[in-house]
């Protein structure tokens, strides 16, 4: 373990104001008194599919992960087409196509019954390691000091289907009477961070400080008998919840991590961390950097069409970020401007010189809330991020829509609604119900200059409880295909196959395991290239690529790390026609 001195907080992120509480309601009552300012909305016409306007590509309803509460909806998808998706308290695996492939209790999922926990599985997070092409699923058990426990899976194969490697921990390393909630989750070259805080015993217990977990990745998906792993506490700055940030586009970075949290009891801050290596290295530290931000305050409790029921908003925790290219990103919810209305806060850190850059989206009489970010660039320096988010007020039931902010920090001209909830929610009939509390979205990572990205939220139904949709999602404008269109309807034009076979080169070669090798082609025509690597005897090892390309010179940077050394083979196909097959040496 690993221990910075500092003094403990027991504050919530943001203090709860009963009074403020009721004065952004008169404000938000003001605003609903005159109808003409509601406006439309996040809109799903087809006027705003063309531009800058994110596109809804497909989607599918995801009946195996309804009705959780509350629902945090969590995704990955693999390089392969496998999407992993799970919410309180189920997950669930898909192609593609919408096709259920499993599903299953979080408690039958983690063999609750072979090692003696009860069936209070919550709070699940799932990422894709795209350099090794393996999944990481996270989830946590019991809110008590003596039954909080972290659980932690790896599968063994890129297919999810099959097993998992899974393990216990601790989730009360202190022994200080503390349990485990909000895990976030990232992934570096060698390692997998999860993050939590801890709380008091009891029913109302209080925010005692959160943690790090740092652990070496390479045990869980060998299957080793235990974890090699280390936890910080005593974390400077008084965070609560810590976003690791993970490599926003194919492959990781490292050694060490990226992380970032709001400090409790602030308004104005951001602490950004550099944990500076792996854990191996034992002298490894975590640095704090103080980021001063414009001020964010705790949004008003959301309303929704035909109830008086309303919606928790949350607070302005960190949701969701990732790192890419010296930029760190992320996203939380707080209030819209200087409005009572919660919109959505996109920030962006310059990992060098600290600088910040900020936007906010929202509306006055909206809510928008719960965000969650991934990377919707074309190129390794192209900041474009895109921000999925639960959107409500009193004329429409708890939806969803996407957003995306360009690399020069544009936002689309119009967020895309992409589900319109069926009902209002009412879980617990009280005043108001637990809504989010996470979004997920994940980038497809082999889709490089034709981004995709798949989302999972919750929306309203008709039984007054949450269902869950799943979207696939590309950026607008002309130039990045859509593929119910461009793959089936109108395929794209074949490339010249002796012209571009004659321009493959792949290097080095040799390889150094762990190391990265780049391919270099070029295409004459715009064409859907699929490159594969095989086993010396002809099975499919990994898909590193299955997109449309330009025209032009390419090159495209792999990560060897999940290659044993030995021999393989490249495989390219464009247009579905074999092109060109290169022999690729491995070296330990």
């Amino acid at each position: 373990m690993r221990s910075i001195e500092t003094r403990r907080i027991h504050d919530q992120t943001v203090p709860h104001d009963p009074a403020e509480d009721e004065r952004l309601d008169q404000l938000k009552h003001k605003d609903m008194a005159n109808a003409a300012a509601f406006g439309e909305g996040p809109q799903a016409s087809a006027a705003e599919f063309a531009g800058a306007n994110p596109v809804v590509v497909s989607g599918f309803n995801a009946t195996a992960l309804n009705e959780g509460f509350p629902p945090d909806n969590t995704i990955a998808i693999s390089n392969g087409g496998y999407i992993v998706s799970a919410m309180n308290s189920k997950i669930a695996i898909y192609n593609t196509s919408g096709n259920q492939l499993l599903s299953a209790t979080l408690y039958d999922f983690f063999q609750g019954s072979n090692y003696g926990v009860s069936n209070h599985f919550f709070d699940p997070v799932v990422i894709y390691d795209s350099s090794s092409d393996r999944f990481i699923f996270v989830c946590l058990v019991g809110n008590t000091s003596s039954t909080s426990k972290v659980l932690i899976a790896f599968s063994k194969t890129n297919n999810p289907t099959q097993a998992w490697n899974k393990y216990y921990l601790t989730g009360n390393p202190l022994n200080n009477n503390c349990w485990l909630d909000y895990p976030r989750v990232g992934v570096s070259n060698n390692e997998v961070y999860v993050t939590g805080n801890l709380y008091t015993n009891g029913t109302n217990g209080s925010f005692n400080q959160a943690l790090i977990y740092q652990i070496t990745k390479s045990g869980g998906y060998s299957g080793n008998a235990s974890l090699q792993w280390q936890y910080w506490y005593n974390i400077p700055g008084y965070p609560q919840t810590i976003m690791p940030l993970s490599w926003g586009g194919q492959g990781n970075y490292g050694p060490g991590c990226y992380l970032v949290a709001h400090a409790t009891n602030s308004s104005s801050k951001t602490l950004f961390f550099d944990l500076t290596k792996d854990m191996t290295a034992s002298d490894e530290k975590l640095v704090k950097y103080d980021i001063s931000t414009p001020t964010f305050l705790k949004g008003n409790d959301a309303f929704q069409k035909n109830t008086s029921e309303r919606l928790d908003s949350g607070d302005p925790r960190i949701q969701s970020g990732f790192y890419q290219d010296g930029i760190a990103h992320y996203v939380f919810a707080a209030r819209y401007n200087s409005t009572p209305w919660t919109g959505v806060h996109y920030h962006r850190i310059n990992v060098s010189s600290k600088a910040l850059t900020t936007r906010q989206i929202g509306s006055s009489n909206w809510d928008f809330a719960w965000p969650s970010v991934a990377w919707s660039g074309t190129s390794t320096n192209n900041k474009s991020a895109m921000i999925s988010f639960l959107y409500t007020n009193s004329t429409v039931f708890p939806s969803a829509a996407v957003i995306e902010v360009d690399d020069s920090n544009t936002a689309s001209p119009n967020s895309v609604s992409f589900v319109n909830g069926a009902g209002f929610v009412n879980l617990d009939n009280a005043v108001k119900s637990r809504w989010g509390d996470y979004t997920g979205i994940a980038r497809k990572k082999n889709t490089t200059t034709a981004p995709r990205l798949w989302t999972a939220v919750c929306h309203g139904s008709t039984n007054q409880k949450y269902a869950t949709r799943i979207a696939q999602i590309r950026p607008g404008g002309s130039g990045f295909g859509d593929e119910a269109v461009e793959e089936r309807a109108t395929p794209i034009p074949d490339a010249t196959p002796y012209s571009f076979a004659a321009e493959v080169a792949l290097f080095p070669n040799p390889t150094i395991s762990g190391e990265p090798f780049s391919l270099d082609f070029l295409l004459e025509q715009k064409t859907l290239v699929r490159v594969d690597i095989l086993s010396s005897d002809g099975r499919l090892v990994h898909t590193l690529l299955e997109d449309a390309v330009k025209p032009g010179e390419t090159r495209i940077t792999f990560n060897s790390q999940a290659l044993q050394p030995g021999a393989y083979m490249v495989r390219v196909t464009a247009g579905g026609k074999p092109l060109k097959t290169v022999k690729l040496m491995v070296s330990p």
